[in-house]
């Protein structure tokens, strides 16, 4: 049975942040027989209930993904139909280093 629970906006941030990886953690995303090097293994758990094998899924680029969208694809202006030139972002330089703040105790989650 699920139950809800009414949280400050300050505590339903600390819970938040409980499922937030430290930097430099390995998260396993799947394990057992959905595991990406147990595929054999899973196929033939399936055959035995009477499924079909997973087939592996299907390479698909961006270019593909927006040539098979036909006319209107991104790449296209709605306007005139050209192609839209794509350039590189100019690099982004501050003008002089910001100062760490010394009072870091207002950084803090009031609760």
């Amino acid at each position: 049975m699920r139950r809800t629970v009414r949280l400050t906006a300050a505590e339903f941030l600390e819970r938040l942040g409980w499922h937030v990886p430290v930097p430099g953690t390995h998260m396993v995303r799947a394990y057992g027989l959905f595991a990406p090097n147990q595929r054999e293994r899973l196929n033939r758990a399936r055959a035995l209930l009477g499924q079909l094998p997973v087939a592996p899924a299907e390479a698909l680029d961006w270019q593909t993904a927006c040539a098979a969208a036909g006319p209107q694809h991104p790449e296209c202006c709605p306007v005139c139909g050209q192609r839209l030139i794509v350039r590189p972002l100019p690099e982004f330089r501050p003008s002089a280093p910001r100062a760490e703040p010394t009072d870091r105790s207002r950084w803090r989650l009031a609760g």
